[in-house]
C-alpha cells in the first residue's frame, strides 16, 4: 500500500499547468482548518470535559483497565482515556486525480478515467458520482503534539500516507462489480431495508446514529452498492455520503482502524461502527462544525460548495478513541 502511494506522490513532477481543471491550489492548513472543539468531549478516568460544539457523545468511560503487556512492569494496570483525533482526510472530487488537500493534480493520462460518469449529478434520478482519495493524517503526530501519550497514535501511521485512491479501482465505478466483492449488497438491496433507514435518518437528525444498521447513512444515503454513485439532490450531502462510503471500503479492507472498539490496541472493523467516526469539511469551504454519519444536509450544507469550486470536496475524519494509559 506505501509503494503504490509513494508512487504516487513520486508524480508530483507530472502537476499539470495552467490549464489544469482542477484550480485549487491550496494545500490543508494543519492549524487553521481542523475544527479543534470537535476533539471533545474528553474523558479522564470517566470524569467528562466537555466545551465546543459538537454532536453528542453518548459513550462512558471506565475509571481504570488492564492491557496486559504494557506499563513499567507489563501488568498494563493504568487509566482510561477518551477524546476525538482527527487522524484521517478523504477527498470525494468530480476531476479524476485531483488533490485538493493537496493543492495540486497529477496527469496520468486515460488512468481513472474510463468510468468516471462525469462527476456532476446527473439529470436522471439525481446520481451523483465522485472519485475518492484516503490519506492517513495523525494531526497531532504531525505537529509533534501529544506524542507521550500512548493512545495518540497507532504503531507505523505516525505519518502522512496517501493510502488508496478509487481511480486504481475498477470496483467503484462498477455497481456490478462491487456485487461480485460484497455479495451482502443483495441481503440489503430490498424495500425493507431501505425503509428502516429512516429511523437512521431521524437519530442522525439528533446527532447520533444506529451502529446495528451499518448500511445506512441517514440522510445521505445507504452503504450499498459500495461505489462511488449516490442518490440525493444536496450536492454537497452526496458527497459528505460519498466519502462515508470511502470510509465503509476502506474499513472492508481493513484500513479504517477503529480505536474505540478495544482499549488497548486499534481493531480493523470490517463492518464500521457509525457512531465512532466524524466528518468536518475542509475543502472548498471550511466548515467550522463536525458531523455525525448522516447529518441532515440541510442543517448545515449552506453555502458549502461556492460556485467556480468545480465539487471537489476534503473532509477531515475524527475518529472516536477509548484508551488505556497504562502506568504499571
Amino acid at each position: 500500500m506505501r509503494s503504490v502511494a509513494s508512487a504516487f506522490l513520486l508524480a508530483f513532477c507530472l502537476v499539470r499547468g495552467v490549464e489544469a481543471a482542477c484550480t485549487d491550489s491550496r494545500f490543508i492548513d494543519v492549524i487553521s482548518d481542523p475544527a479543534w472543539q470537535c476533539i471533545f468531549p474528553i474523558s479522564i478516568m470517566g470524569i467528562p470535559i466537555d466545551f465546543g460544539d459538537h454532536p453528542p457523545d453518548s459513550k462512558n468511560s471506565k475509571i481504570f483497565c488492564q492491557c496486559p503487556g504494557k506499563g513499567a512492569l507489563g501488568l498494563g494496570l493504568g487509566f482510561m482515556v477518551g477524546f476525538w483525533e482527527p487522524a484521517r482526510v478523504i477527498e470525494t472530487v468530480s476531476d479524476p486525480w485531483c488533490f485538493p488537500t493537496l493543492g495540486m493534480e497529477l496527469n496520468l493520462g486515460s488512468v481513472g478515467l474510463g468510468y468516471t460518469g462525469g462527476g456532476a449529478l446527473r439529470t436522471r434520478n439525481s446520481i451523483s458520482f465522485q472519485h475518492f482519495h484516503y490519506y492517513i493524517m495523525p494531526l497531532w503526530a504531525v505537529l509533534d503534539l501529544f506524542t507521550d501519550i500512548p493512545c495518540v497514535t497507532d504503531s507505523g501511521e505516525s505519518a502522512f500516507d496517501l493510502a488508496m485512491v478509487s481511480e486504481v479501482r475498477p470496483d467503484w465505478g462498477d455497481d456490478l462489480f462491487a456485487l461480485q466483492l460484497y455479495p451482502e449488497t443483495a441481503l440489503v438491496a430490498n424495500p425493507a431495508s431501505v425503509i428502516a433507514c429512516a429511523g437512521d435518518a431521524v437519530a442522525a437528525s439528533f446527532g447520533r446514529t444506529i451502529d446495528a444498521m451499518y448500511w445506512c447513512m441517514g440522510s445521505w444515503g445507504l452503504t450499498y452498492p459500495a461505489t462511488g454513485h449516490i442518490t440525493t439532490k444536496d450536492y454537497v450531502a452526496a458527497n459528505a455520503g460519498l466519502a462515508g462510503k470511502g470510509m465503509f471500503v476502506q474499513a472492508r479492507t481493513g484500513n479504517l482502524p477503529d480505536r474505540a472498539v478495544n482499549y488497548c490496541h486499534p481493531t480493523r472493523m470490517p463492518i464500521w461502527v457509525k457512531s465512532h467516526w466524524r466528518l468536518q469539511e475542509i475543502d472548498p469551504v471550511v466548515d467550522r462544525k463536525c458531523h455525525k454519519i448522516g447529518h441532515p444536509g440541510i442543517l448545515w450544507t449552506q453555502r458549502k460548495n461556492p460556485v467556480g469550486k468545480q465539487d471537489n470536496f476534503s473532509w477531515m475524519i475524527f475518529r472516536k478513541v477509548s484508551c488505556c494509559v497504562s502506568l504499571i
